[in-house]
């Protein structure tokens, strides 16, 4: 393939995977969760992202659950006895809408859960693009959603959920504007302010010769 360029070793990334990108703005966080509890975060919407009370821009949301120790050895290392339902929601009226991720886990037949939804499945992904027409939202704070289940307890020695200890779970969360240059970093940092500490990677490496 004439015209190419040749290239080895680690590619050319406009940026690294811990920097946030222009005009978008990343958090990550660690929660312990126990069975069946509901659990919320409050978020300040930066201005950036909303135009005429519709928020304009891109969210992303990643959420992975340590399933550990409803795991069954026996049924192969994939078999997890514990699941995630998460989701960013945003006030609407006197309830709350899925702006992120879904419940409808709970509300379609398990065979068609598993199978599309991989409900058991112990990793949560969402993205959605709402630039174009805007999604409309009461108020300025968004609220992050997260409860986990357990099921065959009696496999691991317990006789009811209330004896599974708290599972560990990450979440990422990450909101972009229309454009590059909103500045949505800085005002979700400055919303935020000793609630949020900023990543910093350690550049310095000793070498013994």
């Amino acid at each position: 393939m004439s015209g190419i360029p040749a290239r080895f070793g680690t590619p050319d990334a406009a940026y690294l995977p811990w920097e946030c990108r222009p005009g978008t703005v990343t958090l990550q966080w660690k929660a312990s969760l126990r069975d069946r509890a509901s659990y919320y975060w409050e978020l300040p919407i930066p201005p950036a992202l909303l135009k005429d009370g519709r928020l304009r821009g891109k969210g992303r949301l990643t959420a992975i659950l340590n399933p550990h120790p409803m795991v069954d050895e026996f049924a192969g290392p994939n078999y997890f006895s514990a699941r995630l339902n998460t989701a960013v929601q945003n006030p609407k009226g006197e309830g709350f809408s899925n702006l992120l991720g879904s419940m409808d886990t709970d509300k379609v037949h398990e065979t068609i859960a598993r199978a599309v939804d991989h409900k058991w499945c112990t990793v949560r992904n969402y993205a959605k693009d709402f630039s174009a027409r805007g999604h409309r939202v009461d108020g300025d704070t968004l609220r992050i959603y997260a409860r986990i289940y357990t099921r065959d307890h009696y496999v691991y020695g317990y006789t009811s959920a209330d004896q599974v200890p708290p599972l560990e779970a990450v979440f990422v969360l990450s909101l972009s504007g229309i454009d590059e240059r909103d500045d949505v970093y800085n005002q979700l940092r400055d919303q935020l302010g000793a609630f949020v500490e900023t990543a910093v990677v350690e550049s310095d490496i000793d070498i013994d010769n």
